[in-house]
Parts: structure tokens; C-alpha cells; sequence
């Protein structure tokens, strides 16, 4: 067929909708590169549909290309852990994910991001192998998918991506020592007696377990470094965490080539950190890991912990032998100057991949909810080789710092005065730490959300109330009884007194919140005050 990039892809949605997977039609050639596009083979739909450009001796299985992605069908969509409704087509500085390319794209992808990066941006979750095999190629551009998205604004962008492309695979000496030696600079890495010594960005990494009351900000305070610029790569610990989910292991993996179960090793999130901050010297990776506490540290970390140990200058004070397993597919890897800097390092026993140190371009990120703090007790020597940074609760503010002034739906007068969300908080943390003598079981001004600046009566019960209920009453029990009953009127139509509980805050049928209840429990915990021997 001849080429037209609109038609090309009518034609790949046609062949999807009856599952042709024939690809002789969908071949062609363009400007002297092969074109292929894939939508999938061996009788399986693709979830991520490609177009290539292949020059000649190129090959997307050990080559570089340029390859416009198609992020957003419905196989990728369900394979979205989170669901996130975003469609994206993605043209790329494509890079083989499956072998080392002889040919390195240059200094045009020094600034760039990759499309793993990009991920974090659009919310997307990668964990599935199928979905992350792409994830080294850098992004030239991305487009919105819509049905009258323009392809041939996305034409003129192929072609420029396709001179910069022709330039790299007919420059002169491509693969000499001295145009090598050129692309390692750019990536940071330095050449000595034609053996590489990475360079590595000289920073303090960071590792820091940021922790407090729920709702504080833990996860914001990471975010905020991230949007300045941070590659972040995130886990979340939970109780069913071990070593194997938090660094990798061999997983079943069907090779659609072959139309068979294989088993490939799957690097997991402190590898992935790993990897990339070895293979991006001059960029700070972080690995962040979310509610660190809700896992057992000491069986996830396993010998890892001794990595934590750091130096002035930032590396590992001891490395530590890697299992058979890592060692093979680090070595599979090949990362330029892995072998020659920790030889260089920790010395000549240290050379190859047989040892793992944590680079200073690597940090650790962590929360830690204190209400959680009794999941899974975290040792004393785990947390010396961590800084701890408390976040206070405090008043919400907006990225420009204005404050935010978030109400509850629930009217404190006879004007309509809606309930300040702040002096709830305040409030009822005085009542916690009165009852508690903590503040582990407070709450954060971003405890719940608000829209448009109000937090509605639904939201305010099955989140705030409901966790004053389960978390805290249940707990440490009803201090002050006043707050916890309510007058109503018995058979004989006389007032009586009843205990509170939490269906109380729901109508009969409970699907809808009972205002009247509701209103009075608010209005006693904002006229709360400690009695005379409390205050003794």
C-alpha cells in the first residue's frame, strides 16, 4: 500500500475490529525506512498499537526507530490498574526494549523525557510488563487522541523526527570508539584507557521518611518535589510485601511470538529506581515509598538495608552481593560503566555485576501515617538510617499559598453560616488529644477533599465521622458522654436520652444523612470545653 499516515491508521483499527492480524497489508515504506505497524500477532489484540520507521540494519527488536504509540484502547485502558480515562499518542525516539542498540540516539534526548517519566504525569499505573517495555523510549511529542485529532499536523512531526533520525544512521564513524565515547558524555559517563567510569551528579541524596497525622500533606510534600522536576518511581507497602515484589523475580510471561508460557525475570520498584539512576548519572531518581509502615520492612528490605548506610559522597558504605537472579539480568542489561565504577569504588573484588551499591543520584522517599504506626513496628536500626521529617497539621494552602477556607455542608446558625472546615479540625484534635494524650489519631486539613471549596454532609460522615467512630472512639472510648448522646422522644411521646452511634447519622432506610443528628454532634464539639479537673 502506499503510504499515508491518516489511512494507515483506518486501516489498523480496521484490521483490530476484525481481528485480521495479516501485517503484509499494513507494511509499506516511506522517505527509504520501512514502515510497520503492529496490532497485535499470533491471534491477540495489542494493547499498545505502534508504527515504526526502520531503517535499514534497524529493527525494533535491537534498534532504534522512530515509532509514533497508541495509549488508550480498550486493552490498555483495562489493564490500567488505576482507570485513568486518558488517550494518548505518543511519537518517540524509540529504543529496542529487548536488546542493546548498536546505534545510541544522542544529545537530542539529553533533555527529554522518557515515556516511563511521562506516565507519572498522566496518572497512568505500569507495573504490567507490557505495558513498561516501552517505557525507555524518550518522548518527542504527545498528542491528545480525539476522534478529529489532525494527522497531519502529527505527518510534518514524523518528518522532523525522521531527519533527525537519517542524520544519527548515516553520520560519519558511527560506531567508532570516539562517537561512542561522545554519546557517553552525554549521558554523563566518561571514558579512561577506553574503560568507562560513570560520572555521576553530585548531590546529597535524600532518605527521608516524611510522617504525621493523616491528611497533613506526607504525600503532597513528595509531589511537590516531583512537578519541580524529581523522577519519581513509586511503591506502596502493604502486609502481603516481600523482597520479591519489592526488588524482582521471575514471573510467567506469555511470549506472543512463540504463542507459549515463559518465565522472565520482572524488575519490581527499588530495581526500576535502581536501574534508571544508574542509567540516568546525572538526574536524581527517587523511589518513594508510600505508607511504609503498613509493610514488614525487615522482610522486604531483607539485605538491601545495608545499603542505607551512606557516605559523604553519597554511595552505599557497603555494597552487598546481588542473588544470582539480579545478578544475571543486570549483566543482561549491560549498562555502560556499571562494572568498571564499582570496581573503581570499592575496588577490583567489586568489578562486574556481582555487587549492589546505591549510587548518590539515588534517593529514598518514604510516609508513614502515625496512626498506623502499630501495622508493623519499625526497628531502631531501620530507622536510624533514615532523617525523619515531621509535617505539622496545619491550615491548607493552595500551590501560591493563599489559603484555602474549605466549609462543611452543615449550617451552625439560623442564616445558613456553614461550618468552618479549620475550626472542625482544630476542635475535635483538642478533643483527641485530650482523650488520647497523642497526636497520632489527629486529623490534617486534607483529611477529605472538598469541592468547590465544600466539604458535603456524605463525604464529611463516611470519612471524618466514620473515622472518629472505628479509629479513635472505639479506641480510647467516650470521654466526655455529653458528646455521644442525643434527645429524642420515646413511645409516650416524652424526651429521652439515647447513646449515639454511628447509624444515628443516617436516615431510616440509611442512604441518606440524617442533618438534624448530624448538626447537633457538630454543634457540641465545637462548644466543647475540658472540665475543671482535666485542666487541673
Amino acid at each position: 500500500m502506499e503510504y499515508n499516515l491518516k489511512e494507515l491508521v483506518a486501516s489498523m483499527w480496521e484490521h483490530r475490529k476484525n481481528k485480521d492480524f495479516e501485517r503484509k497489508s499494513l507494511m509499506t515504506s516511506y522517505r527509504g525506512l520501512s514502515v510497520k505497524a503492529s496490532i497485535g500477532m499470533t491471534g491477540v489484540i495489542s494493547r499498545i498499537p505502534w508504527i515504526s520507521y526502520c531503517a535499514e540494519g534497524q529493527e525494533t527488536q535491537k534498534g532504534i526507530y522512530p515509532v509514533l504509540l497508541f495509549y488508550g484502547t480498550p486493552e490498555f485502558l483495562e489493564k490500567n490498574k488505576n482507570k485513568t480515562i486518558i488517550k494518548k499518542i505518543v511519537l518517540a525516539y524509540g529504543v529496542s526494549a529487548t536488546k542493546i542498540p548498536d546505534v545510541l540516539w544522542g544529545a537530542e534526548v539529553k533533555y527529554k523525557k522518557t515515556i516511563g517519566d511521562s506516565f507519572v504525569d498522566w496518572g497512568y499505573e505500569t507495573s504490567d510488563n507490557g505495558i513498561k517495555k516501552y517505557n525507555s523510549s524518550y518522548v518527542y511529542k504527545t498528542y491528545d487522541w480525539t476522534d478529529n485529532i489532525n494527522f497531519d499536523n502529527i505527518q510534518k512531526d514524523v518528518d522532523q523526527l525522521i531527519d533527525i533520525y537519517k542524520k544519527i544512521i548515516s553520520g560519519p564513524n558511527l560506531n567508532s570508539m570516539e562517537n561512542n565515547d561522545n554519546m557517553k558524555k552525554v549521558s554523563g559517563q566518561l571514558t579512561d584507557n577506553n574503560k568507562t567510569v560513570i560520572n555521576f551528579l553530585k548531590i546529597n541524596p535524600s532518605q527521608i521518611i516524611y510522617y504525621g497525622a493523616p491528611g497533613t500533606g506526607k504525600s503532597y510534600t513528595i509531589r511537590k518535589k516531583e512537578k519541580a522536576g524529581l523522577c519519581c518511581i513509586r511503591t506502596t507497602f502493604h502486609p502481603d510485601c516481600d523482597y520479591a515484589t519489592f526488588v524482582g523475580c521471575y514471573k510467567p510471561h506469555l511470549n506472543q511470538e512463540l504463542n507459549k508460557l515463559t518465565y522472565e525475570f520482572v524488575e519490581q520498584s527499588f530495581l526500576s529506581t535502581y536501574i534508571k539512576a544508574w542509567q540516568n548519572p546525572q538526574q536524581e531518581i527517587a523511589l518513594v515509598i508510600e505508607e511504609i509502615n503498613r509493610g514488614n520492612c525487615a522482610q522486604i528490605f531483607g539485605d538491601l538495608f545495608q545499603l542505607l548506610d551512606r557516605d559523604e559522597d553519597g554511595w552505599s558504605t557497603y555494597p552487598i552481593k546481588a542473588d544470582t537472579d539480579i545478578c544475571n539480568f543486570l549483566s543482561s542489561l549491560s549498562i555502560i560503566g556499571y562494572s568498571e565504577t564499582m570496581k573503581a569504588r570499592y575496588g577490583s573484588d567489586k568489578e562486574g555485576y556481582i555487587y549492589l551499591a546505591l549510587p548518590p543520584n539515588m534517593s529514598l522517599l518514604a510516609t508513614m501515617n502515625t496512626s498506623d504506626q502499630s501495622l508493623f513496628p519499625i526497628d531502631s536500626a531501620f530507622k536510624r538510617r533514615w532523617e525523619w521529617k515531621y509535617i505539622k497539621i496545619k491550615e491548607g494552602r493552595d500551590e501560591n499559598g493563599n489559603k484555602l477556607d474549605w466549609k462543611v455542608n452543615v449550617k451552625m446558625d439560623e442564616s445558613g453560616t456553614l461550618l468552618s472546615w479549620w475550626d472542625f479540625i482544630k476542635k475535635i484534635n483538642e478533643i483527641i488529644a485530650s482523650m488520647t494524650s497523642s497526636a497520632d489519631k489527629q486529623l490534617g486539613y486534607f483529611f477529605c477533599c472538598a469541592k468547590d471549596g465544600v466539604i458535603d454532609e456524605e463525604t464529611f460522615v463516611s470519612k471524618v465521622i466514620f473515622y472518629l467512630w472505628n479509629d479513635v472512639f472505639k479506641d480510647y472510648g467516650f470521654e466526655d458522654v455529653s458528646l455521644f448522646r442525643y434527645t429524642t422522644k420515646d413511645e409516650d411521646g416524652k424526651d429521652a436520652e439515647k447513646d449515639l452511634t454511628f447509624p444515628d447519622f443516617y436516615d431510616e432506610e440509611g442512604e441518606k444523612v440524617n442533618t438534624e443528628r448530624l448538626t447537633d454532634f457538630v454543634k457540641k464539639v465545637m462548644s466543647w470545653k475540658k472540665t475543671n479537673a482535666e485542666q487541673d
